[in-house]
């Protein structure tokens, strides 16, 4: 009788960390349905770093790293590669890599599936040792991705 208690409970941890993944998918859908209709925060966030990642991303000077290589801006001058953010940064390979809008929501997902999985694995481990408590930790987990940030920043 007590294995078959202990593989129910070993279940629901993996059923837990899924249905939060479900919801975290969820939450952010209406960005994936409306698309470039959806209504986004711009604060300090789509005015500046934005703009700077797509001016970064058509530009041929991307994997430069001369600091005589200037790149025209989106401010009317220009501005030396080398003020801009590096190369192999994961947020200036995804703009690079995705049109802006995409990789924007791209960097949303990525920002809550880590923050969710961090926090769950955070709590599960050392906060709610036993395994009766993991919708617990799902929650609080849920609550923690849920927290407003901007994606650019991680």
């Amino acid at each position: 009788m007590g294995p078959k208690v202990y593989i129910r409970v070993e279940r629901f941890n993996h059923y837990a960390l899924i249905i939060g993944l479900l919801l975290i998918l969820i939450y952010n859908s209406p960005y994936l349905f409306l698309g470039k209709d959806a209504i986004y925060n711009i604060g300090d966030n789509l005015d500046g770093v934005v703009a700077m990642l797509k001016t970064l991303s058509i530009n041929s000077n991307y994997f430069s790293i001369d600091n005589n290589q200037y790149i025209e801006s989106y401010i009317g001058g220009s501005m030396p590669r080398n003020s801009y953010s590096g190369t192999f940064n994961v947020v200036s390979i995804i703009f690079y890599l995705f049109e802006t809008h995409t990789a924007y929501i791209l960097l949303q997902y990525i920002v809550l599936f880590i923050g969710f999985i961090g926090m769950y694995l955070f709590i599960s481990n050392y906060i709610f040792i036993e395994n009766k408590y993991n919708l617990f930790s799902m929650l609080i987990s849920l609550a923690f991705a849920f927290l407003p940030s901007k994606p650019i920043y991680g």
